[in-house]
């Protein structure tokens, strides 16, 4: 029993800790791996397939595997416009297919803006700017980035997104490629679309000036690893011990609550036989027409609420005690206002 309080109170710090702190940059995630994995697989290539126009099916052996997934996974979705070489859809397929995130939204990259900073937010952590042609070290895969229209200066008012995949993910299928990123194109009046492609963010950056907003999935592991943690930490022997004792209870305020206490006790018990000998009175004197029904019933009653008075001052220093000894562990020391 002690064993699993221990756990619960370490688990219940710890995810408090993880959940309090927004500022923290967490490295790729289990789900960020899988989708990285994922559109390494559905990549056309390097060399981009060009389509008459973005929502040309050009169905051959290179697009096959994306064409299958789009069609699968872009199903009745807002705003859709039959697109297949395009950038939003070709992200929106990744992340749908790889079961990460269902409500993605599949069109037009303003929506996805919206969604990643309202309620995708729950799921995507905005992490940073990102600027084409910099070096990737603040990237994981599985990022998605998506022009920050924020703090976009560059006088370039369309918008685009695209994936980091990391060049791991990528040379699993392309063995000979330094290609790390994926992305399709769009464009509405010339031989321009294109299906998603492999490039590498830091050496082709295309001459884009634009800041990239990267949104990172959440993920499961952090919480899995603190429970993990949980359970060693929970079978070993180990005493929080701050550089500086801090008792949130003083001994001599918990002296002072225990003998309050106290006396609260010998008053109520004081309190009971006053009542009692009056209602006593009452039956003898036949004042009262309920007799010694109503004197019994009253008499349990008080009884009862003096038990319980009575437990309090045997309980009360245990409370205090295990306050005092889970103070340290949530962060209590000598420069807290309640530290004595």
């Amino acid at each position: 029993m002690k064993k699993k309080l221990k756990k619960f109170i370490i688990c219940i710090f710890c995810l408090f800790s993880f959940f309090n702190n927004q500022n923290l940059v967490y490295g790729a995630t289990t789900e960020g791996n899988k989708m990285a994995d994922l559109g390494a697989s559905l990549a056309c290539g390097e060399d981009r397939i060009y389509a008459q126009w973005s929502s040309t099916r050009i169905y051959n052996n290179i697009t096959s595997n994306y064409i299958n997934a789009r069609d699968k996974y872009i199903v009745n979705a807002p705003n859709d416009d039959g697109s297949y070489a395009s950038c939003d859809v070709s992200v929106a397929t990744i992340v749908k297919a790889s079961g990460v995130d269902p409500n993605f939204v599949a069109f037009l990259v303003p929506e996805q803006w919206r969604y990643l900073k309202g309620e995708g937010s729950k799921k995507w952590r905005y992490i940073g700017n990102y600027y084409k042609g910099n070096n990737t070290d603040m990237l994981e895969p599985g990022d998605v980035m998506v022009v920050n229209p924020d703090a976009n200066n560059s006088g370039n008012d369309y918008m685009h997104i695209w994936m980091y995949l990391g060049n791991s993910a990528v040379r699993k299928y392309w063995p000979n490629s330094n290609a790390d990123s994926i992305e399709g194109g769009y464009n509405s009046y010339e031989n321009g679309s294109y299906y998603p492609t492999l490039f590498n963010a830091k050496e082709n950056a295309h001459g884009d000036p634009r800041p990239y907003a990267i949104f990172r999935f959440n993920g499961t592991d952090a919480v899995k690893y603190i429970v993990q943690w949980a359970n060693i930490a929970a079978t070993q022997n180990i005493e929080f011990e701050p550089a500086d004792s801090c008792d949130v209870i003083s001994g001599e305020l918990s002296t002072y609550i225990s003998n309050l206490f106290l006396y609260i006790c010998i008053g109520g018990i004081i309190l009971v036989i006053i009542l009692s000998s009056i209602s006593l009175i009452k039956v003898v004197a036949g004042h009262d027409s309920e007799g010694l029904y109503n004197f019994f019933h009253s008499l349990k009653a008080r009884i009862i609420c003096l038990i319980v008075l009575l437990i309090l001052p045997v309980i009360i220093p245990y409370l205090l005690n295990i306050i005092n000894e889970v103070a340290p562990i949530i962060g209590f020391d000598s420069n807290n206002p309640l530290c004595k």
